[in-house]
């Protein structure tokens, strides 16, 4: 079954680091004594001490490096929670005040559940209902036709089903009027779908799954205004304190990132050069291969560091939104990207849609699309005719760009690994990289308000959608007079 995913839920180990217990402190601390001690003892030579206090100090950093990781993912969860609960989409399983629906493969409506309880002034006919959904009428056939320029979401709802890929975030829709055994009191009301493809073992489609949750019309002008301004007042306090205390948080990681962590690596490497300058004519080729080993090693971590202190710097950025004309930033990045292609490969032939306009923040959305665009150049490098295209879904609002590539795809089954910090999906000697990228383009798209998710398959190609918006204030900004 293919999904997708786009919030991650990182685990973190349980019994690493110094953080959860200060014996294995003072067990790293008393056993590198007791081994100079005992190398001492036998009077050992320079080179021996050398090494010994390198592993030491490896030991050290790991031990060190899990508690950063486990600092930060527990920042940028925390932060998640914080700013972007309103964004989050439920998941299937807790349709509670919804109905999950199912269709086969021809989009006949095989499936209708209701949730637990329902809204007042719905009344359910049972066996009307029941009989409607026995029929296996046409999912689409429920809605009316819209209005020309109206319910884009309706026209983004048929284009999913009929190119099997799934919604992303719920659909603001008309009622389904022609829903059978469902009664609503009153005007005015609507429902949000969300909708995503089902394939078994085998690559077969199946269907279409998701819930349709039941909107009650809007309020009394004078009610709505009232609401939502005390709604945007508490937000704006609750937004100031949690700014406040993120910014705290992320000062004492940046600081144990650039002295703490920093300080057992120049430590490893320094005397791993020492080692290899002093004593690598008396070593063997195989001694001499752990030496470069470790300095490279310590060059990754290194990179690493680099990488987490980008994270908290491009978080600490103030967002602006202008209107950027993503089409011509594309082009741009793509040809920079090519000119930097690797040596023997074949030219990859990228694919820019026209007219693809956004209110963005343009330095974040630049990073959003270089990472974007020169991971589908990496993982496409090795096809025989390699292929990106950068595009916008049609009758979408908010606008869901997308960057597709045919490289080597990956494994829906591990997509929830995809925008975890330090998670990759292949090996770094097969595709090089610090996993890092997508964590920090997954964190720029919900800054904006947005979402990302993927659909790919292994050999195949991957597609990564994103939006830049969210669905209220993307229809707030539709119905503003021009």
């Amino acid at each position: 079954m293919v999904w997708m995913r786009s919030d991650v839920d990182l685990p973190t180990p349980s019994e690493q680091g110094f953080r959860h217990s200060k014996a294995r402190f003072w067990r790293w601390a008393l056993g590198g004594l007791v081994a100079m001690v005992a190398l001492a003892f036998i009077e050992a030579p320079v080179w021996l001490f050398a090494l010994a206090l390198m592993a030491w100090c490896v030991v050290g950093a790991v031990l060190l490096q899990s508690d950063v990781i486990f600092a930060v993912r527990q920042m940028a969860d925390a932060s998640v929670n914080s700013t972007h609960a309103q964004h989050d989409v439920p998941n299937w399983q807790n349709w509670v005040s919804g109905w999950y629906w199912e269709t086969d493969a021809h989009h006949h409506l095989t499936v209708f559940k209701p949730g637990l309880g329902l809204p007042p002034a719905v009344s359910v006919e049972w066996g009307r209902l029941s009989e409607y959904v026995g029929s296996s009428p046409l999912w689409l056939s429920s809605w009316p036709e819209p209005a020309p320029g109206q319910d884009a979401d309706l026209g983004r709802l048929a284009y999913c089903m009929q190119n099997r890929v799934g919604s992303g975030e719920a659909l603001n829709l008309p009622w389904p009027a022609g829903l059978q055994g469902l009664n609503v009191g009153g005007d005015g009301w609507r429902c949000a779908l969300q909708a995503e493809p089902r394939w078994d073992e085998g690559g077969q489609f199946l269907g279409f799954r998701g819930v349709l949750q039941m909107v009650p019309p809007a309020l009394a002008p004078a009610d709505a205004e009232q609401a939502a301004h005390a709604r945007s007042r508490a937000e704006a306090e609750e937004a100031a304190q949690s700014a406040q205390m993120r910014e705290a948080e992320q000062e004492v990681l940046r600081y144990a990132l650039s002295h703490d962590l920093r300080a057992p690596l120049r430590v490893v490497e320094g005397f791993t050069r020492i080692v290899k300058e002093d004593y690598g004519r008396a070593m063997d080729r195989l001694g001499n291969d752990h030496l470069d080993r470790v300095l490279t090693a310590a060059a990754r971590m290194n990179g690493m560091i680099d990488a987490i202190l980008a994270q908290a710097q491009l978080a600490a950025e103030p967002l602006q939104r202008v209107s950027v004309d993503l089409s011509a930033m594309a082009r741009e990045i793509g040809a920079e990207q090519s000119a930097m292609g690797q040596a023997g490969c074949v030219p990859a032939e990228i694919l820019v849609a026209h007219d693809m306009q956004v209110d963005a923040d343009p330095l974040l959305v630049r990073r959003v699309l270089e990472n974007l665009i020169s991971n589908a150049l990496k993982y496409s490098a090795k096809v025989a005719q390699p292929r990106v295209e950068v595009g916008v879904m049609p009758a979408t609002n908010p606008a869901v760009f997308f960057v597709r590539d045919n490289g080597a795809g990956f494994d829906m089954q591990h997509a929830d690994k995809l925008f975890g910090m330090f998670q990759r999906l292949h090996s770094a000697k097969e595709f090089p990289g610090t996993g890092v990228g997508l964590a920090g383009v997954q964190n720029i798209v919900r800054r904006h308000g947005g979402r990302i998710w993927a659909e790919a398959r292994p050999g195949e190609g991957a597609c990564f959608y994103f939006t830049l918006m969210g669905t209220v204030e993307a229809q707030q900004r539709a119905q503003r007079p021009a």
